[in-house]
């Protein structure tokens, strides 16, 4: 899957521990920790799943196995939101 932030979408870093997506169009934003805002700011239409996977091994130790799954759920609520978009499967 590949999928790419909507224009109008901000993530806002607040502190070491803590960030916001926000939808400038919708007024919708939500909490997300700093994991979710690296595999946010990856999400421009080319990266898959696996390749954002493979990035996190890079930058980040004790990866879980069940990774692709919860990248693939947080992408899956961003789209549910309205705040990106599926650009491949």
């Amino acid at each position: 899957m590949k999928a790419k932030l909507n224009n109008s979408v901000i993530v806002r870093v607040e502190s070491d521990d803590y960030a916001m997506v926000f939808d400038a169009d919708s007024g919708n934003s939500f909490a997300i920790t700093p994991t979710a805002v690296f595999i946010a700011n990856l999400l421009d239409g080319e990266n898959t799943v696996v390749s954002i996977i493979n990035k996190m091994k890079e930058e980040y130790e004790g990866i879980p196995e069940n990774a692709e799954m919860v990248v693939e759920k947080f992408i899956e609520t961003l789209i549910e939101k309205g705040m990106a978009e599926k650009t491949e499967d």
